[in-house]
C-alpha cells in the first residue's frame, strides 16, 4: 500500500467511525423516544382544558422531536456509509503515485480485445471469400465458430464484431493514453519547486508538489467569490488554509494573468 492508498484506507476508515457514530446515537434517540411514549397510558388523548393539557403537549411535542432527531441521525449514518463504500471507487486519482503503472495495468487487456476483435473481422472477410482460409487463422474455436455462423442482420454489421464495439475500446484506450501521459507531465511538475504569484486581492499557489492550485485570501471572500471559485472545482481546505483543487495550467494562468478569466469572476 503506497502513501495515497493509506490515505484512501484512513479516510475510509474515518467515514465508517462517523457511520456508527451517527448509528449509535440514532438508537440512543429511538430508545429514548419509546421510554417517554411509554410513560403516556396506551389511548390516552389530551384533557382539552385540563390543568395538564399545556405539559403534555410540551411533553408529546419533546417525544416527536426526539423521533425526528432519530431518523436524521439515521439519514447521517446512512450517508457516511455511502461516503465509506465510494472511497477509492472513483477511478485511478492523479493524486495515486502508482496511478501511470495501473493505467498501463488497464490498457493491456483493452489492447488485447482490440486486436481481436480486428483479427476476427478481418478472418470473416477472408472467409467470405475463401471458406478455407478459416482453418490457417490463429483464432480460438469459439471465434471460428462465430465467424462460421454469424449472418448479417444489418448492412452496416457485414462482420461478426460490430463497429460502435470496436470505436468505443479504441476511444477507452485513446482516454488512457492521454492519461497516462497526463500523470507523465504531472510528475515533471512534481520535480520543479512551488511558485507563488501576489494578485493583490488574493495569492496564488502553484503547490506543484501536491499536484494542487491554491488561493489564499487574507480574509474570508465575500460569498459571490466563493460562489465563483466552487463553481471551477475549487474546496476550501482547512489544512493547507487556502482555497484549492487539482492543478491545471489553463486554471492556474487564468487565476494569475491580469486579464484571465478566472481572475475577472473574482473581481481582482
Amino acid at each position: 500500500m503506497n502513501a495515497y492508498e493509506q490515505k484512501q484506507a484512513n479516510r475510509r476508515e474515518r467515514m465508517e467511525a462517523l457511520a456508527e457514530r451517527m448509528q449509535a446515537a440514532s438508537d440512543a434517540a429511538y430508545q429514548q423516544s419509546r421510554r417517554m411514549a411509554e410513560v403516556i397510558p396506551f389511548g390516552q388523548p389530551i384533557l382539552v382544558g385540563h390543568h395538564s393539557e399545556k405539559r403534555d403537549r410540551n411533553y408529546r411535542a419533546r417525544i416527536w422531536r426526539t423521533q425526528d432527531r432519530c431518523l436524521e441521525l439515521q439519514r447521517k449514518a446512512e450517508y457516511f456509509r455511502r461516503k465509506a463504500s465510494g472511497v477509492g471507487e472513483g477511478g485511478i486519482s492523479s493524486d495515486d503515485p502508482d496511478g501511470a503503472e495501473k493505467l498501463r495495468e488497464q490498457l493491456v487487456p483493452l489492447e488485447a480485445m482490440q486486436a481481436r476483435m480486428k483479427a476476427v473481422n478481418a478472418a470473416h472477410k477472408r472467409f467470405l471469400k475463401d471458406a478455407g482460409s478459416l482453418d490457417k487463422a490463429a483464432l480460438s474455436d469459439a471465434d471460428k465458430a462465430l465467424i462460421r455462423s454469424y449472418k448479417p442482420a444489418y448492412s452496416w454489421e457485414p462482420h461478426p464484431i460490430a463497429p460502435y464495439k470496436m470505436t468505443n475500446n479504441n476511444a477507452n484506450i485513446r482516454r488512457i493514453k492521454e492519461r497516462i501521459a497526463l500523470l507523465g507531465q504531472q510528475a515533471e511538475r512534481a520535480e520543479q519547486d512551488d511558485k507563488e504569484h501576489d494578485c493583490g486581492a488574493y495569492r496564488v499557489i502553484e503547490a506543484f508538489s501536491e499536484n494542487r492550485v491554491q488561493v489564499v485570501f487574507d480574509g474570508k471572500p465575500a460569498d459571490s467569490i466563493r460562489a465563483a471559485l466552487k463553481s471551477n472545482g475549487f474546496r476550501w481546505s482547512p489544512t493547507a488554509g487556502a482555497w484549492q483543487r487539482h492543478y491545471h495550467q489553463s486554471i492556474a494562468q487564468g487565476l494569475i494573468e491580469p486579464d484571465g478569466y478566472l481572475r475577472k469572476q473574482l473581481g481582482a
